[in-house]
C-alpha cells in the first residue's frame, strides 16, 4: 500500500533508480502543495504596495545648479560637453569663467529676496535691537503675505 504524503511525489520525481530528489526538487514539491497560500499573500502584498502607493501624497524632490552659457572653442566643446553630460568637468578651458551678471540676476529672484523680506535686521550696535524688515522699510499692508510682496518689491 502506498502513501498519500506529499512526498510521495519525489520519488517518482527522482526515477525509477530510488535515487533521493535533490534539495530543489523537494523544495518544489513542498511549495507546490502550499501553490493557493503562495498565490494569496503575493496577490495580497501587491495589492497592500498599489495602496499603500495610492493613499500617500506624492513627494517630489529636486536639485539644481547654475551653469552659465559660454563661448568655447569648437574643438574642445564637444568633448567638454560630452564630459559634463557624466558630471566631470574638464577644467582649464577657454570661457569657462562665470559671468558677474548671473550673480546680479540671481539677487533680485524671488527665492532669495522672500527670505530676506522676512528676516529682521539689527538696527545699530551689538546691543541694539532688532527690526523686521518690512518695518525698517516702512511697509504697510493689511494681510502678511501683502507685506511681504511689498517689501520684495521694495528691495
Amino acid at each position: 500500500m502506498r502513501s498519500t504524503t506529499p512526498t510521495s511525489g519525489l520519488a517518482e520525481a527522482a526515477g525509477a533508480g530510488g535515487e533521493s530528489p535533490s534539495p530543489i526538487m523537494r523544495t518544489l514539491a513542498v511549495l507546490g502543495g502550499h501553490r493557493t497560500f503562495i498565490v494569496r499573500s503575493v496577490f495580497a502584498g501587491v495589492l497592500s504596495g498599489v495602496g499603500i502607493t495610492l493613499l500617500l501624497p506624492r513627494h517630489y524632490t529636486t536639485t539644481f545648479s547654475f551653469i552659465p552659457q559660454t563661448a568655447m572653442d569648437g574643438g574642445k566643446s564637444g568633448l567638454a560637453s560630452l564630459a559634463g553630460q557624466f558630471g566631470v568637468s574638464i577644467g582649464g578651458l577657454p570661457g569657462q569663467s562665470t559671468p558677474p551678471q548671473l550673480y546680479a540676476d540671481l539677487l533680485v529672484t524671488r527665492e532669495i529676496l522672500v527670505p530676506i523680506a522676512t528676516d529682521s535686521v539689527p538696527t545699530g550696535t551689538s546691543g541694539a535691537p532688532r527690526v523686521r524688515m518690512p518695518e525698517f522699510l516702512s511697509v504697510r499692508g493689511d494681510r502678511p503675505d501683502e507685506v511681504i510682496e511689498r517689501t520684495v518689491a521694495k528691495l
